[in-house]
């Protein structure tokens, strides 16, 4: 599948998101909290929404309670950044689902939103052709950065624990970044993604892993082929035994990303790009605010 989305209908697509979420009853009935937030001061009480408020901390319960939109008095910050980090590496392209075309709808819904509600936002694309479009807000800037998503395609490799840190340093003051990426790399290589949690931003880890990836669909004789040329090819043979110890190996590593993320307090969300961008960004938006140490 091409990661190519088309630009009108990816518009006409959000337009429709962005009512079914405010209008209450889609939040509602997915027991969506409608704030892509982080960690925040005690809850007061809640005040009026007022245009540049950030998003984060709509109350979307209220909302459909009483069609009027509240924010979190304590919780509300104006003119947040949202950096969305995207990795286009190769193997974001591989899968029966193309992982790399939902993370790009995920991060232009994302854009979309929270540019909708007078925050800033800035985009990297990390992989294939790197490139970075630095934070603005308004809808000229989101035209920017759905030509920027729409173009990339998964190529090359990306070391993200090393890559990322020197990014963040130019950000603007504490920033909420959201990464997406398959995040199949040595946890050992992500430990570097806590710098930037150290650096006094916030890092969400939305991992992309298709079936493919889960529970690959191969039987008997068969050569490996890593798509980021890491490891040399590799003949093997795959019987229930390579399968079982394929999912261990798979499990270990997810306890490891987990552990990491608890460590420095990011989030971590696991989704199957199979349900698509509308599913994936529901189950984002349920997300608890914080983690316990």
């Amino acid at each position: 599948m091409d990661s190519q989305i088309p630009y009108s209908d990816l518009r006409a697509r959000l337009r429709r998101l962005q009512w079914w979420l405010q209008e209450g009853s889609g939040a509602a009935r997915a027991g969506v909290s409608g704030r892509l937030r982080q960690p925040a001061p005690e809850l007061v009480d809640h005040r009026p929404y007022s245009p540049g408020d950030d998003p984060r901390y709509l109350d979307w319960r209220l909302l459909a309670r009483l069609r009027r939109p509240f924010v979190r008095r304590g919780e509300a910050r104006r003119g947040a950044t949202l950096a969305l980090i995207v990795d286009a590496s190769a193997s974001m392209g591989v899968g029966g689902v193309n992982k790399l075309a939902v993370a790009v709808e995920l991060a232009a819904a994302l854009a979309y939103l929270h540019l909708e509600q007078g925050g800033r936002v800035g985009l990297h694309i990390a992989g294939g052709e790197p490139r970075t479009i630095a934070p603005a807000r308004g809808q000229p800037h989101l035209a920017a950065l759905l030509r920027a998503l729409e173009t990339t395609r998964p190529a090359g490799r990306v070391d993200l624990g090393s890559a990322l840190p020197p990014l963040a340093a130019a950000w603007p003051g504490p920033t909420h970044a959201t990464l997406l990426s398959d995040l199949l790399q040595p946890v050992a290589e992500l430990a570097g993604l806590g710098r930037l949690v150290s650096r006094g931003h916030h890092l969400d880890l939305v991992q992309l892993l298709d079936r493919g990836d889960t529970d690959p669909d191969l039987d008997g004789p068969c050569r490996l082929v890593d798509p980021e040329g890491r490891a040399a090819p590799l003949p093997t043979v795959v019987d229930p035994a390579t399968r079982a110890a394929y999912r261990a190996a798979l499990a270990t590593h997810t306890e490891g990303l987990r552990r990491l993320a608890r460590r420095h307090r990011m989030r971590h969300l696991q989704v199957d790009p199979a349900c698509g961008m509308e599913a994936a960004l529901v189950a984002y938006l349920r997300l608890p605010a914080g983690l316990e140490r």
